[in-house]
């Protein structure tokens, strides 16, 4: 590079221009930038990384940085306070705010502090694929305004979506981009029921031919969780292994909450399941969740016709605690876990014996992922059970447990909301998820990548 032109003469008007030119092209004289934000990429896969980075601000200026992502019945809102640096920038992968809705250093911080207003009840189960918008703006004490949209998808390109209801099997199936085989997974959501499209969608994005796998809450199948044939599982392996998209005999299963207990169950019937990741599981069968209390309590799964063995839930009359701090949140608008309930049920020594989950007969490798403040049920502890019961039993496979001490049910993909840990139901009943908002998104950025290692040793893909 030149050297900097640094004697004094006497230049004419046309020499000055000329001279200020090279300088400029030899970086002697810095050009002011104009202000800029950028979300890179513009478009995401949901659970893949963003970066923002904001430049050409006066260094030392404050900046407001705010995310609004309009969802179901909510408007989220997030916001991070930064003052830019000597560089004029601001960059959230290394700069920590000085005000907002999260602390620290966090590159996802304004994504997962997401968080609705008073009084608004976002729906915590989506029930489509559709992007989702997040607006990103940063404004500045001296009138710099700057905004961009990122579009995140569930959906990547080229995946299809086929709505399925033959040989038993009910549920939307993802086919990857491409006409290749491609190993399978089987998606069972928990007691919300229905059909949860959004997490297999994004495992099909990523090469699986993954099934979202419907077994109550849908016409043609039982409108409440009770005795359930694990039949529906065996099922859905079938038809998976006589897709022609479908390596045969490559089959996991995926299952959240109520769908980790029969992901674990059904897979110590059908040895074509070749690994299992359960999220929140049980380690026991458990009573079945049904609001007719007349008819009595039944299992939750059925086999061949019959319930199997269950552990039930205990009540001590209408002045059980338990029930009497039910109906004190429901009357007054507070959340409440049912954690409680299914540590009283878990003492029943007896049933728990009779019912416990024989994992050591699953044909593939375990991945746990498990929350030390489920307000739901003790996945912690039941998860430590399993393995320890694999353990016993020297399975002969890779199982793995991740347990988050701050994290509350349902560790989900990251980048999105943890602050959606509530789920509002009819009669004024607020059910508590638990969990710390940003432990639950230390828990999602270091899970994800874990499952989909997983799931590529164990499938071979």
């Amino acid at each position: 590079m030149p050297s900097c032109f640094t004697c004094p003469v006497l230049l004419s008007g046309t020499a000055v221009l000329i001279l200020v030119v090279f300088l400029v092209a030899a970086g002697c004289i810095a050009t002011p930038q104009a202000p800029s934000l950028s979300v890179t990429p513009a478009v995401v896969l949901s659970g893949d990384p963003v970066t923002i980075t904001i430049t050409g601000i006066a260094p030392g200026e404050r900046v407001r940085v705010e995310a609004v992502q309009e969802v179901r019945n909510a408007t989220l809102r997030s916001y991070a306070v930064f003052v830019a640096d000597g560089q004029g920038r601001v960059l959230p992968d290394v700069h920590a705010p000085v005000d907002g809705t999260y602390g620290g250093v966090d590159p996802q911080g304004l994504f997962w502090s997401l968080a609705p207003g008073p009084g608004e009840h976002p729906d915590v189960f989506s029930r489509t694929t559709a992007p989702s918008f997040i607006t990103i703006s940063a404004r500045t004490e001296s009138g710099v305004n700057l905004s961009r949209v990122l579009e995140r998808r569930l959906m990547g390109d080229g995946v299809t979506r086929v709505p399925v209801n033959e040989a038993g099997v009910r549920g939307t199936l993802f086919l990857p981009n491409g006409s290749d085989p491609h190993p399978a997974l089987i998606y069972l959501g928990g007691s919300e029921g229905g059909v949860n499209e959004g997490i297999a969608a994004i495992f099909a994005s990523k090469g699986y031919v993954t099934l979202a796998l419907a077994y109550f809450g849908v016409p043609g199948l039982p409108q409440e969780l009770v005795g359930i044939p694990v039949e529906n599982v065996g099922d859905a392996v079938r038809f998976l292994n006589h897709h022609p998209r479908v390596k045969e005999d490559h089959i996991a299963i995926y299952g959240a909450s109520k769908g980790a207990e029969l992901a674990l169950l059904s897979a110590t019937r059908y040895p074509e399941i070749r690994a299992v990741i359960a999220n929140s599981p049980a380690s026991v069968v458990f009573q079945g969740i049904s609001m007719d209390w007349s008819a009595g309590p039944r299992s939750s799964w059925s086999e061949n016709g019959s319930d199997l063995p269950y552990v039930p839930f205990i009540w001590y009359g209408d002045d059980d605690p338990i029930l009497v701090s039910m109906g004190e949140a429901a009357q007054n608008g507070t959340p409440w876990g049912t954690l409680a309930m299914y540590e009283r049920a878990l003492g029943d020594e007896a049933a728990v014996s009779n019912a416990t989950i024989p994992v050591e007969r699953i044909n593939g490798p375990v991945l746990l992922l498990s929350a030390g403040k489920d307000t739901v049920w003790p996945s912690s502890r039941m998860s430590g059970d399993i393995m320890a019961r694999l353990a016993e039993y020297r399975h002969p496979f890779p199982d793995m447990r991740l347990d988050y001490p701050g994290s509350g049910h349902m560790i989900r993909t990251p980048w999105q909301s943890t602050e959606l840990n509530r789920i509002f139901l009819p009669g004024g009943m607020i059910e508590d998820l638990g969990g710390i908002p940003p432990e639950n998104a230390k828990a999602a950025a270091d899970s994800w990548p874990k499952v989909q290692e997983f799931l590529r040793v164990a499938l071979g893909s």
